[in-house]
């Protein structure tokens, strides 16, 4: 039996990639619930405790029990479980290594950048302050967490 998806939508680009995926691979069936986020309802306590504790979209919930965030982890079960059709991963181990060698490269050296620059810039930085999730004050504990720990290892290997 297949099991039952709700996919947590939004028009972004993220929940577009997701969207895309969906009808090109096809042999899907899936709720869809729209979000609003330029009312940032992904933001409200409601979503962040119900769906995603981070605040992003999309999300996959399934059979009332996961919820799977990031694009990638989203079509790559949607690719495993849809019925028919040809596998956008790739049918071979190469295939799919090749495919996420891609989609890593793409993600490093296109979207980042777009997503900072769009972030970062005037006209759009007022909305994102204070609504992103984790707030810059807990990105800084976490460089100081991620640099004791290269400390720590550093100096096992020495």
């Amino acid at each position: 039996m297949a099991p039952s998806l709700k996919l947590y939508d939004a028009p972004a680009p993220n929940p577009y990639v997701v969207r895309l995926f969906i009808l090109e691979r096809g042999g899907l069936n899936l709720d869809v619930e729209q979000v609003d986020i330029m009312k940032l309802e992904n933001r409200r306590l409601a979503y962040r405790t119900n769906v995603n504790p981070r605040g992003e979209l999309p999300a996959l919930r399934i059979d009332d029990k996961t919820v799977l965030t990031e694009i990638t982890a989203i079509c790559e079960y949607l690719d495993e479980i849809a019925t028919g059709g040809k596998s956008l991963f790739g049918e071979t181990a190469m295939e799919r290594a090749e495919t996420r060698m891609w989609l890593r490269r793409m993600d490093l050296e296109i979207a980042q950048p777009v997503i900072a620059w769009f972030r970062n810039d005037p006209a759009t930085i007022d909305f994102y302050k204070g609504n992103r999730i984790p707030t810059p004050e807990a990105r800084v504990v976490q460089k100081v967490m991620i640099n004791k720990f290269l400390n720590l290892l550093d100096d096992e290997l020495e």
